[in-house]
């Protein structure tokens, strides 16, 4: 399954996935992010959410915009695993 993002959203999960989990960083090196398993995709999901806690959100707890691109990347990598389509 075909699943793109964009360029900045890819400088993004790359940047997360490099600092967080680096032996997956071969996985995320283009905007098709459709071919991740679900074993992967809850990784990066784990890192997504770890990078939220330490730099998306103000010292109110209030995301900042920062916070919110991660949020979006969170909807986008999990989209597969709530239809249904991810790999295995």
């Amino acid at each position: 399954m075909k699943q793109i993002i964009s360029e900045h959203q890819l400088l993004l999960l790359r940047a997360v996935v490099d600092s967080r989990c680096p032996d997956l960083s071969h996985r995320v090196t283009s905007a098709d992010i459709g071919g991740l398993t679900r074993w992967e995709r809850e990784r990066i999901l784990i890192a997504l959410g770890l990078e939220f806690g330490s730099s998306g959100v103000a010292s109110d707890w209030g995301p900042i915009a920062r916070g919110l691109e991660l949020e979006a990347l969170v909807d986008i990598v999990n989209r597969p695993v709530l239809d249904g389509t991810a790999a295995t």
